[in-house]
């Protein structure tokens, strides 16, 4: 799918609070794996990320940081940072 003339403020990176709301928003809508998910969105956001066997920290801008931690099906279980 093409979009033409869309504003650049549609693809500008969002904030902490937006990524995590909008991600609690995905994962309990659809039937999605919630690392796969959550790795995806980190990198459309342009956020520099690790990522280990049972978990993804996020890095955001001001030294903010999220780690969102998984079971051994990829389901979040757990999330825990500062905003």
């Amino acid at each position: 799918m093409i979009f033409n003339k869309l504003p650049e403020k549609i693809f500008a990176p969002i904030d902490t609070n937006k990524f995590l709301n909008r991600t609690m928003e995905i994962i309990s809508s659809f039937n999605i794996n919630h690392r796969l998910m959550i790795k995806a969105f980190a990198i459309n956001n342009k956020n520099s990320f690790e990522e280990n066997l049972d978990n993804i920290k996020v890095y955001f801008e001001n030294d903010t940081e999220f780690i969102f931690e998984f079971d051994n099906k990829n389901r979040l279980i757990n999330d825990k940072g500062k905003m």
